[in-house]
């Protein structure tokens, strides 16, 4: 009935699931999707966005970033450089997540061994 009427609609698209018969299918039954090579590409760039973001990236890196993402999902395949600078990132913050740890638990010990 609702798409009857937004038939109507100028510019209306129906989007249809790439998996599944519809939208209700693919919500019930998430564990038929197929984890494709593509699919693991976008999956380490949006993580790359995040920890991007989590270092303080300049809007102009998380835009760079996003505009490698477009393209990947055009066909592009994901360049050397930016397999460097993904690697150099998700690195720096696994580095500076170590520290956070080690500053977190220093602390920690001294209050327990005080006690």
């Amino acid at each position: 009935m609702a798409w009857r009427i937004a038939e109507q609609l100028p510019g209306v698209e129906r989007l249809m699931p790439k998996y599944g018969e519809d939208w209700n299918e693919r919500l019930m039954c998430p564990e038929n999707a197929k984890s494709t090579p593509h699919n693991a590409v976008m999956k380490q760039l949006w993580q790359w966005h995040l920890t991007a973001k989590l270092l303080g990236r300049s809007n102009a890196y998380l835009s760079r970033i996003t505009e490698v993402a477009q393209d990947v999902v055009k066909g592009t395949p994901l360049s050397d450089q930016a397999t460097a600078a993904m690697l150099r990132d998700t690195s720096c913050l696994s580095k500076t997540k170590g520290k956070d740890r080690i500053a977190i638990r220093t602390p920690q010990t001294a209050v327990e061994m005080e006690r």
